[in-house]
């Protein structure tokens, strides 16, 4: 006969923890702590050396931790390393605090991995609007409107060009839900034909006045170009979406800085050895290329780039490990509609990806609603 009756709770989530023990009758006072000790995280790194990754095996260890390191490192065969760090939140931040104090590189190390917790436990944002106050991101997933004013868009290429079709469909869009309209006036489907700054400009300007007499939602305009970027942020438009990630066009960055814009940070391409490791160090480094620009953190969102020098599979791969990108502390843009990867899992034609288009949105809403224990916080 049980005398206990033991049970697991499946805690999923910070929310679920806090208001299971409350429901236990744990102390208020100690519950934050008891939360630190009951979020597990895993996380990793690249290029450490044999003596630091021997020392942090040692913490790792003394607080009932784990760090992962490849052998041939911990036995002196190569001479730096990839590796994990598992534990709670307590337990990391009590192996950052050895660290600070070690030599071989490991205050880096420690304060890297402490910015790294700090940012896994952001889920709001307020990023700034130059002209129309704070958009608030985290507290719902926002819908983006995407209005291409481009001859060969895969999906609508044609019926937008004339500037009160688009501004019609603008409205359209905002009244059946988008919270922003993106507009773009040179398609980047595969195989595109690049446009001249010149052509680009005179396809989005009139549709970016009339959309922007049409609508008060912010509006973003999709390009690669600072000039154009700079010619449509006078003419109305809110947020930079730079499909370069700003490193395509030097100016960019600097374009951010002065106009003090919202913009968005695209990623290209796959890394087939390490998918996530790869997405996350372009984007960092475009983050690094912001920062030395002098744009605001604030002022960033990013954009793992779905379809983007990318087949379905490795589509699938960035989606199924987007709150990984959490780590970076930004909030996150998913740009999937339509898109290969759908056609790919579905074998629906264009104009009827419907299906697939909502499971990729209801996929990345898990990375929008991420909190600290790794889990979609509404799981």
């Amino acid at each position: 006969m049980s005398r206990y009756h033991i049970r697991s709770y499946a805690y999923t989530n910070q929310a679920g923890v806090r208001s299971g023990l409350s429901a236990i009758g744990a102390d208020a006072a100690g519950l934050q702590r008891m939360l630190e000790k009951s979020a597990f995280f895993c996380l990793g790194g690249s290029g450490i050396s044999a003596p630091a990754a021997l020392i942090l095996k040692q913490e790792a260890l003394a607080r009932g931790a784990e760090a992962v390191i490849h052998r041939d490192v911990l036995v002196g065969r190569i001479d730096r390393s990839r590796f994990a760090l598992l534990g709670t939140e307590r337990q990391l931040r009590e192996i950052c605090q050895k660290l600070r104090v070690q030599a071989f590189g490991l205050p880096a190390l420690a304060a890297e991995l402490e910015e790294a917790l700090a940012n896994l436990a952001v889920n709001r944002w307020q990023i700034p609007l130059p002209r129309r106050g704070v958009l608030e991101l985290g507290q719902r997933p926002l819908l983006m409107g995407i209005l291409n004013v481009t001859p060969d868009s895969f999906s609508d290429g044609g019926r937008y060009l004339d500037p009160q079709a688009a501004a019609q469909h603008a409205c359209r869009l905002v009244a059946e839900g988008a919270d922003m309209i993106d507009i773009g006036a040179a398609s980047s489907r595969p195989g595109f034909s690049p446009v001249p700054a010149e052509e680009e400009l005179r396809r989005l300007l009139p549709a970016l006045r009339a959309v922007r007499a049409a609508v008060d939602v912010p509006i973003s305009v999709d390009s690669d170009k600072a000039a154009v970027v700079a010619a449509a942020l006078e003419a109305g438009a809110d947020i930079m979406n730079d499909i370069g990630g700003l490193q395509a066009d030097p100016d960019m960055a600097a374009l951010a800085a002065r106009a003090g814009a919202p913009v968005v940070v695209m990623h290209s391409g796959f890394d087939r050895e390490d998918p996530i490791g790869g997405l996350c160090d372009f984007l960092r480094k475009s983050m690094e290329i912001a920062s030395s620009a002098g744009v605001g953190q604030e002022q960033i969102i990013l954009d793992p780039g779905f379809g983007f020098g990318k087949e379905g599979d490795e589509d699938f791969a960035i989606m199924a490990n987007l709150p990984l990108l959490r780590v970076l502390g930004r909030p996150i843009l998913c740009g999937s509609s339509n898109k290969r990867c759908i056609g790919h899992a579905t074998d629906a034609p264009l104009g009827e990806r419907l299906a697939g288009n909502l499971g990729e949105a209801l996929a990345g809403d898990k990375a929008a609603t991420f909190d600290r224990f790794g889990q979609a916080a509404g799981d």
